[in-house]
């Protein structure tokens, strides 16, 4: 009989670990998936609070050399938003580096000659019109506007952002101030702020 009891309780011991097992499995499921939700937020809570750094970034600039930043000599995407915090006449031309009072953002590290985000790709300040499509050639014609763009941003992060700032019924990504291109990593755009008129 005590031998027969003892199996019993192996067996039971057995299904009780079983169940435990499969407790702990589901368990581990929704917590990854919560952890993966926060962090997917915690991201987006960052590339906002960036971009509201950049936006005052560039209207301090701008402030300070009386003019837009694609008045520097050799303008490009990379080399307007290196501007931001590297004084450099490769990035500004003479007459403006006696006017820049930066660095207006922390370093950030430059691969290739490109800004690199903390989370993701390439940042670059381009210079279009308010609907984000047309190149602004001069600032005399049409009011023009810093878009800021950053490259590998996965396209959760890019739609939560954009509800954020669109909001949910703008979701055409090619039009608010929130655009972006591919459906892999995105290439994001964002309309920071207005350029001075030269």
């Amino acid at each position: 009989m005590q031998v027969l009891l003892n199996q019993q309780r192996g067996a039971l011991f057995g299904i009780d670990a079983r169940l435990m097992l499969a407790i702990f499995s589901g368990l581990t499921v929704v917590a990854g998936a919560s952890v993966g939700g926060i962090l997917s937020s915690s991201k987006v809570t960052g590339l906002s609070k960036d971009i509201n750094t950049y936006r005052n970034a560039v209207e301090s600039i701008q402030h300070d050399l009386g003019n837009n930043i694609h008045s520097i000599t050799s303008s490009s995407a990379s080399k307007n938003f290196i501007a931001l915090f590297e004084l450099d006449n490769t990035y500004l031309d003479t007459p403006r580096q006696k006017k820049w009072l930066g660095p207006y953002i922390e370093p950030h590290n430059i691969d290739s000659g490109k800004a690199q985000h903390r989370f993701f790709g390439d940042i670059g300040l381009i210079f279009k019109e308010h609907d984000g499509a047309t190149n602004c050639v001069t600032t005399n014609r049409n009011p023009c506007f810093y878009w800021l763009t950053i490259t590998d941003v996965p396209l959760a992060i890019t739609e939560k952002y954009n509800e954020q700032v669109d909001g949910t019924e703008t979701t055409a990504k090619s039009s608010g101030v929130i655009q972006w291109s591919g459906t892999g990593p995105t290439i994001l755009s964002v309309r920071l702020t207005s350029a001075i008129k030269r």
